[in-house]
């Protein structure tokens, strides 16, 4: 169910933080407005934003449409957010900076996340983000539905072995890559014993 509310802008101020927008509901103008204010005849937002673009977007007496949607789930938020390519809170946070955030779906299989939603965010507002599906649960009782920790290393240790290779190789990049092969060296050793007990791939520890 959706609640649609009309809402104009009636101020915009400057604070030490940013940016504060204050909007009240239509009253007039048009029947549309007429036929609002009837079901929201009073009340008031007052948005604070660090973004100038957003600041400059919501203009002082235009109208806008408020929809007001019931949250979704922590699954739901992580998948929406990777349609939608903007930051969301999921489930649990996991890294945050200025222009980073990462946020997870609840521990579920051995005791881990599984989706992890990665939002990176510019000085302009602009904005990225990019879901990431770990497998959830054993492959062989749920069948392939995910990437492997062994998966995503692999994909970290090319990029570096290519930036070594590159214009700009340096000792920083050349320690990490030697601790993600080492990192990689023990998952695959883990995954060759569980194979020779005949347990790889299911719940048995």
């Amino acid at each position: 169910m959706t609640v649609r509310a009309k809402f104009r802008v009636t101020g915009k101020v400057r604070t030490p933080d940013g940016y504060e927008v204050m909007m009240r509901p239509v009253v007039s103008g048009s029947p549309e407005n007429e036929a609002f204010y009837k079901c929201t005849p009073w009340g008031e937002i007052r948005l604070g934003t660090v973004s100038p673009k957003v600041a400059d977007d919501l203009e002082v007496q235009t109208e806008y449409y408020v929809d007001f949607v019931p949250a979704a789930t922590p699954g739901e938020v992580l998948e929406q957010a990777a349609k939608a390519r903007i930051p969301v809170v999921g489930a649990r946070a996991v890294h945050f900076s200025s222009d980073v955030e990462i946020t997870a779906d609840a521990p579920s299989f051995g005791g881990a996340s599984h989706s992890y939603f990665i939002s990176i965010t510019d000085e302009d507002g602009g904005a990225y983000g990019t879901l990431i599906s770990f497998q959830k649960g054993p492959i062989k009782e749920h069948g392939v539905n995910g990437v492997t920790s062994e998966a995503l290393l692999e994909v970290v240790a090319d990029r570096l072995r290519c930036f070594q290779a590159g214009p700009f190789p340096c000792d920083e990049n050349a320690e990490a890559l030697t601790c993600v092969e080492v990192a990689l060296k023990a998952l695959y050793e883990r995954t060759a014993k569980r194979r020779a007990r005949g347990v790889e791939g299911t719940n048995v520890k």
